[in-house]
Parts: C-alpha cells; structure tokens; sequence
C-alpha cells in the first residue's frame, strides 16, 4: 500500500483528494483531516483481506501525513530523517485508524480464509469488492464479502453474497439475513454512502477492540505532563529522547556506564512545553565514541523520574 519511495497515502488525500462541492457547498471533502482517516481504513480493508507479502512505512497506520519530501518539499531531502509522530496516538480518529489496522492484520493472522488463493476482485470502478471462498485448501469453514465505496458520492455496490442466511459485519457485529433474491446473480444493491465500506462474513467473528478513549498505548507510567519515547534501542548509530511536555519545566537526561559512571549528559535545562526531540549520537560528554556494551539513561523532570537500560552495538 505504501512503500519507502512513494509520496504518503495520507498527505496525498488532504493535499489532492477528491471532493463533492455542490454550489457554495462542500458535502464530501477527502481533504479533511478525519475524512481522510476514515479512508486510510477502508483502503486497508481491501490491501490486507487479500493473501500476500504487505508494506507499510512509517505510521502508515496512524495516518503519517508528511510528504516523503519533507522537509524542503524537493527530492534532495527524499531519503531525510522524517518527524517520528508518536503524539498521534492521542488522538482518538488516528487511534482508531492504528486499530482498524491491527484488527485486519489479526484477520489474516487468526482466519485462513484470509490468506487462500480462492477469491475474486471486481475494483475497476468506485464501487469496489473483494469476494473470498473457502475451497478447503486453507482449512476454512467461512467465506467473505469486503465492500466499499471509493466515491464522494452515494453509491450502489452489488454485493454478490454466495448463499442465502446471515452474513455478519466484522467491525460493527450487525448482521443481513441474505434471501434466495440477494444472492449472487440477482442484481440485488446496497446503497452506500462516499467512504462507507464493510467486512462481511459468513461466520460471526469476535467484535475487534477499537475503544478510542485508552490514549498513548506506548507510553510508560508517568506524571500526567510528562511523555516519553526512546528508540531506537538497541542503537546502532543515534538514538532518539521524544518526549512532550504539557508545562514547562527542567529536563536533565543523562547516560551512565554500568558502574555508575556519568558519560553524557544529553539535556539538562529549562524546557517550554510541547514536543521536544534530542539526538544522541554515542560519544561522551568529550566528544569520544562510547564502546559498545550497556549503559542506562536517567530521566528527572519534576516529581519524574525514569531510569532503564540501553544497548550501543556501534563498535
């Protein structure tokens, strides 16, 4: 879906998405920041019910809406480092597109139906489908209907379910009860609205977790104002302190060898509030690279107070 040398899915949707303008109007806006979102999902949901090897890259799941050129906007900073974003998983529409996500990769994971050769697509036009069979092959006992809308108007899909009886949506639970006159062949529709996209199963599948309100699901126990990622570890080359603060207040990071020795002190002063990013790059407060081997960062910040082991692997 997206690779390392393609522009963002997300910053092409809120820079050159579709809309429906209607007079002074706008009814439909794919450039709006939550449209935008809702339709990362519903791409997802044909990319990952279909077998194969699959791509993402950097927050693709939490909708990454920095240009691959970013910062200068031109192809010199293409392979630049890029903002890691981990302050979106506070936000309740890009928390649920990162679950939305995780709830279709454990389809493939946990259901084989999602990973046989025996299904068709019909995605030629706005209204899309993917049709999934059990042959056997894979051990299923279930077969699938993925639906969608790709316009920004209403549109009628043409399901094509295999069999009559109930067919069960994944991401809501509800579910249609299919007559002899609905199922494949009879020309029956469904009409769904700009972005509007199902998962239908003939199996009922336990409901996926897609609660909003557990913010920061990579964050450790902390003073409410104080936020904080270290990564990568181990490290190689650099090692990135990210960390928010909601006040502002003294920040002192410091690394120690595993006798209790001081070599780097990374930051130690007054800091405003907002997200703060600082690079360390294995040398010690002399400038010298540090071996390899452990060492252990040390966090204050107020009442804050953090210590945990790193690994540098760069000599």
């Amino acid at each position: 879906m997206e690779s390392h040398d393609e522009e963002r899915l997300m910053y092409r949707n809120i820079n050159y998405g579709n809309m429906n303008i209607q007079g002074i109007d706008t009814l439909y806006n794919t450039r709006n920041t939550n449209t935008a979102l809702d339709r990362m999902s519903e791409v997802a949901a044909f990319f990952f019910t279909v077998p194969g090897p699959k791509m993402l890259w950097e927050f693709g799941e939490r909708g990454y809406d920095y240009s691959i050129n970013w910062p200068s906007m031109t192809s010199e900073t293409r392979t630049d480092k890029k903002p890691p974003k981990w302050d979106y998983m506070h936000n309740p529409n890009r928390l649920l597109l990162y679950k939305k996500y995780a709830a279709l990769i454990n389809l493939k994971k946990n259901f084989p139906l999602f990973r046989t050769s025996n299904y068709e697509m019909s995605v030629g036009n706005y209204d899309k489908r993917i049709r999934l069979f059990d042959d056997g092959s894979v051990g299923s006992n279930m077969s699938a209907v993925v639906l969608g809308n790709f316009d920004v108007v209403q549109q009628p899909v043409w399901p094509e379910f295999s069999h009559i009886g109930k067919w069960y949506d994944y991401f809501l639970g509800d579910s249609l009860d299919i007559q002899t006159g609905q199922i494949a062949g009879n020309n029956f529709t469904l009409q769904y609205a700009p972005g509007e996209y199902h998962i239908y199963t003939d199996v009922k599948l336990p409901l996926p977790d897609l609660d909003t309100t557990t913010q920061g699901i990579y964050k450790v126990p902390q003073q409410d104002y104080f936020n904080l990622w270290v990564y990568p570890n181990p490290f190689y080359s650099e090692q990135t302190f990210y960390y928010t603060l909601s006040l502002s207040g003294v920040v002192c990071i410091k690394i120690f060898d595993i006798l209790g020795s001081e070599i780097k002190t990374i930051v130690n002063n007054e800091q405003p509030a907002g997200t703060h990013t600082l690079i360390w790059d294995g040398t010690n407060n002399s400038g010298k690279k540090i071996k390899s081997g452990s060492y252990y960062y040390t966090i204050h910040s107020g009442n804050y107070t953090k210590t945990q082991k790193i690994i540098y692997i760069g000599n």
